[in-house]
């Protein structure tokens, strides 16, 4: 299999739709903010993977990721749920499956 795909699916690119879609800044990419802040709802689990903490974010217009801890490091949600888990840094969130 060769990473590579046909040409005849390429569409040319249409801005979104303002009547569909009101009320979004087109300029703000997902997740930040204009002045490059990260805008998230919500951290609700982490996980331990190779060694590595990762949380899941839970976006404002309802996606969902897991994404590294340097992504956290200043967000008052991880202050959050630092407490709710009963711990007080990163380094203290139980190692376990994110199933788990």
């Amino acid at each position: 299999i060769h990473p590579m795909f046909h040409t005849s699916l390429l569409r040319p690119y249409v801005r979104g739709d303002e009547v569909l879609f009101s009320g979004r800044d087109p300029d703000t990419v997902h997740g930040n903010a204009p002045d490059g802040k990260q805008i998230i709802e919500l951290i609700d689990d982490h996980c331990w993977r190779q060694c590595k903490l990762q949380f899941h974010f839970i976006w404002p217009d309802g996606d969902q990721s897991w994404e590294s801890a340097s992504k956290a490091d200043q967000l008052t949600q991880l202050d959050e749920y630092l407490e709710l888990q009963g711990v007080k840094t990163p380094e203290d969130l139980p190692k376990r499956d994110p199933q788990g």
